[in-house]
C-alpha cells in the first residue's frame, strides 16, 4: 500500500491554515507545500529515493521545510543534534552512516569538523528557503506516494546501555503511531502543538510529523524556557505541549510559571489547553498531585523510539495516569516481566523490550523500570523505579534515584539518593526508613539514604536521568559526600 504525502494532503484540505510558527517566520500549509516542492526540486539532482540523509539545523521553519522536502523526495531523514559536540556528532555519523548531510543555515564549528572528518557530502540549505517557492511557470515536482514499508525516519537512540544505535522507522510505523495518538488524545483542526523537545529525538520528530499529518499548527521553540512556555500555555493559542518530567517540574516551579501566586496572574493555563503530554521517564506522585491541583490536563505516556514514540498513554486529566495501549499496538509481558509489543507500530513484528512491567486484566500497563536497572540482592530482584515511586510520595522529597550499592553478603543493596524540597533543611533518615517499610517489603527498602544536590544527577539533552553515567560517577559522588560530612 502506498500513502500520499501528508503536506500535500493538508495543503489541499486547509491551505490557508498555519502550518509552522517559529522564530524565523510562519508558514501556511500552501506556503509550506510550495517551499517543500521548491527545495525538493533543488535536492533532486543530488539525492535519490532511499538515501539516508543526515539533517542538521536549529529548530526553525526552514528546518521543517527541509525535513518535509527530504520526505517528499523519498529519502530517509536522520536528524542530528544541532547542539552536539564534535565527539557526539562524529559518533552519531559513524552509527547512522548517512549518504549525505543537509545543513540548514550556518553550521556550528563542531558540526563542520565532524562532517569533514566523516567525509560525507554536505549540502548547504540557506535559511532564506522560506522566501522561495514555486511559481506556476515552474516545473512541478511530482508528488511521490510512500510505500508503507519504506524507511522514512532514522533516529539515533542510546537505549539502556548507553551504546548508540540507529533505529529505522517505516511509513507505516510513523502513520499508525500518529493516528493512534490522535485517537487516544483527540484531534481538532484548531490545535496548535508547542514543540520544545529536541527534534533529533523521537518525541520531537514525531510532533513535526503528526502536525503535518493532522493539518494542524506546529509551534517550534528553539529550546525549553519554563517562563516562556508558561506564558504560551496561558495565551489561548497553544492547545498541546509535549514535555519530559524535569521540564514539567521546572514549569511548575518557575517564577511566574504554573505555581500558585503567579507573577503573571490568572489561572495556570488557558481553558483551551487540552493536553500536556508527559513521557520519557516516570512522573513522581507528588508532581502528579501538584498538576492535579492546578487542573492541568496531563497525559502520561510510555513509549520508545522503536515504536514511533507512544505505546501506552493515559487520557488527558486522568489523575491516576493509567496507561492503556494505543489502538494499533498490543502489549503483553514475558514470564521475566519484560514487556512485549506487537502491531504495525513495530513493523508487525514482536518486539521484546528492555522495559519491565505488568499487563493487567483490563489491558492497562504498569511500567516498573528497565531490565538493566534491576538490583539483584540475595537472589531477589528489586526495581529501582518501584522504590523511587514510593519515596517520592514523601512530603520532604523532591526527587529520588535508587541504585545498587555493592554488598559482600547480598551482592548488592539499594541506595537512595534524595533531593530534598527547598523548604526542608535536613534529611530525616529514620523517618524515611519507617515510611518505606510501610509500603515496601523489607528487602526492597534502601539500606542507605543520602541527600544530594539536584545537579548530582547527570541528564541527557532531553533532561532525562542518565542512569549509566550516574552509576559510573557514584564512587566520586560518595567520596565527595563523605568528605563533606561533619
Amino acid at each position: 500500500m502506498n500513502l500520499p504525502n501528508p503536506v500535500v494532503s493538508s495543503a489541499l484540505a486547509a491551505g490557508g491554515r498555519l502550518a509552522v510558527v517559529a522564530e524565523d517566520g510562519r508558514l501556511t500549509y500552501d506556503e509550506l507545500h510550495r517551499a517543500v516542492r521548491a527545495v525538493s526540486l533543488t535536492l533532486s539532482a543530488r539525492l535519490n529515493v532511499g538515501d539516508r540523509v543526515g539533517l542538521w539545523g536549529p529548530p526553525t521553519a526552514a528546518y521543517v521545510v527541509a525535513f518535509h522536502a527530504l520526505f517528499y523526495l523519498g529519502a530517509e531523514v536522520a536528524p542530528l543534534s544541532e547542539r552536539g559536540t564534535f565527539d557526539e556528532l562524529a559518533a552519531a555519523l559513524r552509527t547512522l552512516k548517512p549518504t549525505s548531510i543537509l545543513v540548514v543555515g550556518p553550521a556550528s564549528e563542531a558540526a563542520d569538523r565532524a562532517f569533514a572528518e566523516a567525509g560525507v557530502p554536505v549540502i548547504p540549505l540557506a535559511a532564506t528557503v522560506l522566501s522561495g517557492g514555486l511559481s506556476p511557470a515552474d516545473a512541478e515536482a511530482i508528488e511521490r506516494w510512500w510505500p508503507d514499508d519504506e524507511p522514512r525516519l532514522c533516529i539515533l537512540t542510546s537505549g539502556t546501555t548507553g551504546a548508540p544505535k540507529a533505529v529505522s522507522l517505516s511509513t507505516a510505523q510513523l502513520t499508525f503511531g500518529a493516528m493512534g495518538s490522535a485517537l487516544r488524545l483527540g484531534h481538532l483542526p484548531t490545535d496548535r502543538w508547542l514543540a520544545c523537545l529536541p527534534l533529533h529525538h523521537i518525541g520531537g520528530a514525531m510532533i513535526v510529523f503528526r502536525c503535518a499529518l493532522y493539518g494542524t499548527t506546529l509551534e517550534l521553540h528553539p529550546r525549553f524556557d519554563a517562563r516562556l512556555v508558561s506564558e504560551r500555555l496561558r495565551s489561548g493559542e497553544v492547545t498541546q505541549v509535549s514535555l519530559v518530567p524535569p521540564m514539567l517540574e521546572a514549569l511548575v516551579e518557575a517564577q511566574g510559571g504554573l505555581g500558585g501566586n503567579c507573577a503573571l496572574g490568572g489561572p495556570p493555563a488557558h481553558a483551551l489547553l487540552r493536553l500536556v503530554l508527559v513521557g520519557g521517564g516516570p512522573m513522581s506522585t507528588s508532581l502528579r498531585r501538584r498538576c492535579q491541583s492546578l487542573g492541568l490536563p496531563v497525559a502520561t505516556t510510555w513509549g520508545m523510539t522503536e515504536s514511533a514514540a507512544q505505546v501506552a498513554t493515559a487520557t488527558p486529566g486522568d489523575v491516576d495516569g493509567i496507561l492503556r495501549p494505543l489502538p494499533f499496538v498490543r502489549v503483553t509481558a514475558e514470564d521475566d516481566g519484560r514487556l512485549v509489543l506487537r502491531g504495525p507500530q513495530v513493523g508487525h513484528e514482536r518486539l521484546v523490550t528492555s522495559d519491565l512491567g505488568r499487563v493487567h486484566e483490563d489491558g492497562s500497563v504498569t511500567v516498573l523500570g528497565r531490565l538493566d536497572d534491576l538490583i539483584v540482592s540475595g537472589g531477589a530482584k528489586i526495581s529501582p523505579s518501584e522504590v523511587e515511586a514510593v519515596i517520592e510520595t514523601h512530603p520532604d522529597v523532591a526527587e529520588c534515584v535508587v541504585v545498587g550499592l555493592s554488598d559482600d553478603r547480598f551482592g548488592a543493596r539499594p541506595l537512595a539518593l534524595i533531593v530534598l524540597r527547598d523548604v526542608v533543611k535536613s534529611l530525616d533518615v529514620e523517618g524515611l526508613r519507617v515510611f518505606c517499610r510501610q509500603a515496601l517489603t523489607p528487602y526492597k527498602c534502601p539500606d542507605v539514604f543520602l541527600a544530594v544536590p539536584r545537579e548530582a544527577f547527570p541528564r541527557s539533552a532531553l533532561g532525562k536521568l542518565d542512569r549509566p553515567a550516574l552509576i559510573e560517577s557514584l564512587p566520586d559522588l560518595l567520596s565527595k559526600l563523605e568528605r563533606n560530612c561533619p
